[in-house]
């Protein structure tokens, strides 16, 4: 039996762990926090469950979706998905269908954005490499300062250098024209109507898997620290963490980790070259906070969630867990999220607010 260390109970750490112990692993998942699941985790606040944001489980990749019911045990909800963007004070159906767009969007703004598309196919961008580049080619300046240029502002930064890769895989429509004939095909491309969610919160998830892993007789160590990666000749020779005490896992056989890159580089012993901390320490990375607003109602939405592209909103997603499953709050009250992404500077994401 191999002996290993997985550094991280988040999602990642806790799906990881649980292969390996399938596989003869003895495994051994170092939590720095008092629970698991990263932000894939849900908490208890009087009678609700509360997710940290939205989750849902929805993909096209072959044996995925048969993986994750069996490690959440075939419990899954199937949900119809609703939701929409606010769009010019309005509430707009997403994807946007343009058989319905007429009706729901300002006239003016659909002409814009016809002669923005029509400008962008005479004068063709061919060196297609950032975000900005990616929906200018395909729908033209109208609709790319109308729908795409503020949301990517406000969750990812700067458009202008932010990859075309994030692009194509986060709004995975190249085109108005692409856009157009997904809503006479038979079989969706662009967006499923269906997506799977537990029962009790996207929570659950992560203590099924914790259980599983416990069952197989390895161990998950919450409000540990780790200390020191002793690294000897290529190889992990000790793994120091601190709990109550200061622990030493000696000579594993792996070491997988899950955690921060730049935090996992601090923890190494000898140092990384110079080169590779520069780089790690170049990465940046964008916070979330999460606003949750209670209500004495049985729903506030009516969806699953709704957009918010305009600048003028902090916040960039508005969404409603009860409307995926009834169990997460009591009968006549329900709760909604709202996301505001946030650079970690800003001090909005400071602890001491």
């Amino acid at each position: 039996m191999k002996n290993t260390v997985v550094l991280g109970a988040g999602i990642s750490g806790l799906y990881t762990g649980f292969r390996l112990a399938e596989n003869n692993h003895k495994v051994t998942l170092i939590e720095k926090t008092g629970s698991v699941g990263g932000m894939a985790k849900s908490m208890p606040y009087g009678e609700y469950t509360l997710d940290f944001g939205p989750h849902k489980i929805y993909t096209v990749l072959p044996g995925v979706i048969e993986e994750y019911q069996r490690i959440t045990d075939y419990t899954l909800l199937t949900v119809k998905k609703r939701n929409s963007i606010f769009l010019e004070g309005k509430r707009i159906n997403f994807p946007i269908n343009p058989l319905k767009a007429p009706f729901q969007i300002n006239p003016i703004s659909i002409i814009k954005c016809g002669l923005g598309f029509v400008s962008a196919k005479l004068k063709p961008k061919r060196n297609i490499r950032t975000y900005e580049d990616y929906f200018l080619a395909g729908f033209g300046k109208a609709s790319y300062d109308l729908l795409f240029r503020d949301l990517a502002l406000k969750v990812w930064g700067d458009p202008k250098i932010l990859t075309e890769e994030l692009a194509r895989k986060r709004v995975p429509v190249p085109s108005l024209i692409t856009l157009a004939m997904s809503m006479f095909r038979e079989k969706p491309t662009l967006s499923a109507k269906y997506f799977l969610y537990p029962p009790g919160g996207f929570g659950t998830t992560s203590e099924n898997l914790k259980k599983k892993i416990e069952k197989l007789k390895s161990r998950i160590i919450c409000n540990a620290q780790p200390t020191k990666i002793i690294v000897k000749n290529n190889r992990v020779t000790a793994v120091e963490y601190k709990n109550n005490k200061k622990s030493t896992i000696k000579n594993p056989d792996f070491v997988v980790s899950t955690i921060h890159v730049q935090d996992v580089l601090r923890l190494m012993q000898p140092t990384p070259p110079k080169k590779v901390l520069a780089a790690a320490s170049g990465l940046r990375w964008r916070g979330l906070v999460l606003i949750f607003l209670f209500f004495e109602r049985d729903n506030v939405l009516g969806e699953n969630w709704t957009f918010f592209p305009e600048r003028k909103y902090i916040f960039n997603r508005v969404s409603e867990p009860k409307s995926q499953s009834k169990n997460v709050a009591p009968a006549g009250k329900t709760y909604i999220i709202a996301e505001v992404t946030l650079d970690p500077q800003d001090p909005l994401f400071s602890d001491d607010k």
